[in-house]
């Protein structure tokens, strides 16, 4: 996994350099902005990447308004968005409004939806699968 990690850290560092990264999560209910654990563990403790907002005040994730989400802009934004209907429904919103509008990774183009598969499990299993996705999608 190591030799993995850092194979895939020196791809996604080459690519994006020292931009800042910010992942959300989209359920039927809330907003919800990611610290160290569970889908930050790869991003934000194997590639030390850097996000917006204080790390180490958030365990998994902290619940936040919508209006709220201008202060966790990035540039880059991974975006997870629960598959049900309503979750679909709050992120089609989300994307004509013009508060994603005036985003900077949404002018910049750096937005990347995933499945809360992809980040969301705890697991050195997880973390692999994470390895390869971020790989082909910043490699």
């Amino acid at each position: 996994y190591d030799r993995k990690a850092e194979t895939v850290y020196h791809k996604v560092r080459r690519k994006i350099g020292g931009a800042t990264v910010n992942i959300w999560r989209i359920t039927d209910t809330e907003y919800r902005i990611y610290g160290k654990r569970n889908a930050g563990a790869v991003l934000y403790n194997d590639f030390g990447l850097t996000a917006t907002h204080r790390l180490d005040e958030i365990t998994v994730f902290e619940s936040v308004t919508k209006e709220a989400l201008e202060n966790y802009d990035a540039d880059i934004l991974i975006i997870m968005v629960d598959s049900t209907e309503q979750a679909a429904k709050e992120w089609r919103a989300l994307q004509i409004s013009e508060q994603w509008q005036r985003l900077a990774a949404v002018r910049h183009e750096h937005v990347y939806e995933v499945g809360t598969e992809k980040l969301f499990e705890y697991s050195a299993w997880s973390h692999d699968r994470a390895l390869s996705y971020f790989m082909r999608l910043f490699g």
